[in-house]
């Protein structure tokens, strides 16, 4: 095995257990075809096992959409009963119209109550006009909803990224592995 997927591999394995995945796959692939060596990779679990964040849904009334004109004007059209994850820059194709009701809701809100509402990037239309938005639990803002709001269910997220201070762990095992001299040694020339 090239020294550099065993340093690779070193950092990875160190990475999977301070993230406390149980049962990782991983995949790399080194890449020679540039000026700089260097690896892709990839770690995926079949079934997470990770702590899971809890959303809080909150269902904002047809009536109370309609009044304030959530999803007047906007462009595109609205598929009831759809779930669209937004991110900020999603304003593309699909995603504007929802990208646009919801950041009407975050604003008629904040008009409202004068403090900022901060929902999940998620918004919901359902087929009687009503609009569901994403509270994380540890967000702690609920209180700025309108009273008409109702809490309809939960939802779990798994967590998808991996936390800075693992990341630079890793990578500085991964430097540490790669310069030591038995790996130097060891290192497979490509021709």
């Amino acid at each position: 095995m090239p020294a550099i997927l065993k340093a690779a591999g070193a950092g990875i394995k160190n990475l999977c257990e301070h993230e406390g995945l149980e049962s990782p796959v991983i995949a790399m692939a080194p890449h020679y075809n540039t000026d700089n060596l260097h690896i892709h990779m990839a770690v995926i679990e079949p079934t997470a096992t990770r702590e899971k964040e809890v959303n809080d849904i909150y269902r904002l009334p047809a009536e109370w959409v309609k009044e304030h004109n959530i999803l007047e004007g906007r462009p595109g059209r609205f598929k009831p009963g759809t779930h669209e994850a937004l991110f900020r820059t999603a304003k593309k194709a699909k995603g504007k119209q929802y990208y646009y009701a919801l950041k009407a809701v975050k604003d008629t809100v904040k008009a409202e109550t004068g403090r900022a509402f901060y929902p999940r990037s998620k918004i919901g239309v359902e087929p009687d006009g009503s609009i569901l938005v994403y509270m994380s639990r540890h967000a702690r803002n609920t209180s700025v909803l309108p009273d008409c709001a109702e809490h309809v269910g939960i939802e779990r997220e798994s967590y998808g990224t991996f936390k800075k201070e693992n990341m630079k762990r890793a990578k500085s095992l991964m430097q540490s592995k790669w310069r030591s001299d038995d790996t130097r040694d060891n290192l497979i020339s490509i021709t």
